[in-house]
């Protein structure tokens, strides 16, 4: 879904289903959403007016049959300059604040961590933050730009230090981002 709001020329804002509602009702208004991608399961704000595209389930827009006339490649006026996404702070000093990244600092970002890291599309690498952390975009964005697998990892195991090992080792599990605590404990193990 990230990569189809890019490849269509608009930005997104990730916002983590586990906020609170009063957090996602607010984002959605404070950025402007036009267009909220979901999942079964997740609510929808009352006050949120625009457009609902659901993922997954039964009826899906996937489901739907594709047009002969869809491009595979659609061309967009989007240059450096655009926003790519917008990922609103934690607003522990009040209201969240939406900070905005144009497609130059993502690009940069990723080739600042190919090299701080010497990551190739050998590697695998873990997506552990949280959707709405801006430690997810680190995760996800260097893995997909050099062609690297990128590993979800499952809510059922995050905490677990040992089944998350567990995981690494029998993925060959590469890079990654924990939290402190967490990595600490993982190297330990």
């Amino acid at each position: 879904a990230v990569l189809g709001v890019l490849k269509a020329g608009a930005a997104f804002v990730p916002i983590d289903p586990d906020y609170p509602d009063q957090r996602i009702e607010y984002i959605l208004q404070d950025s402007g959403a036009k267009l909220l991608l979901k999942q079964e399961g997740i609510s929808v704000p009352d006050s949120y007016t625009g457009e609902v595209i659901l993922l997954d389930g039964n009826r899906t827009i996937l489901s739907l049959p594709l047009d002969e006339n869809d491009e595979e490649n659609p061309q967009t006026d989007t240059t450096a300059d655009h926003l790519a996404y917008m990922i609103y702070t934690s607003g522990t000093t009040g209201q969240p604040k939406g900070v905005m990244i144009e497609h130059h600092a993502l690009v940069n970002l990723c080739f600042w961590h190919h090299d701080a890291f010497g990551m190739t599309a050998e590697d695998r690498s873990a997506k552990y933050a949280g959707f709405g952390f801006d430690a997810s975009i680190w995760e996800m964005f260097p893995t997909w730009t050099i062609g690297a697998e990128l590993h979800v990892i499952d809510e059922a195991i995050r905490l677990d230090i040992t089944r998350l090992n567990d995981y690494f080792e029998t993925h060959n599990v590469t890079i990654t981002f924990l939290p402190t605590q967490l990595a600490e404990q993982f190297m330990e193990l």
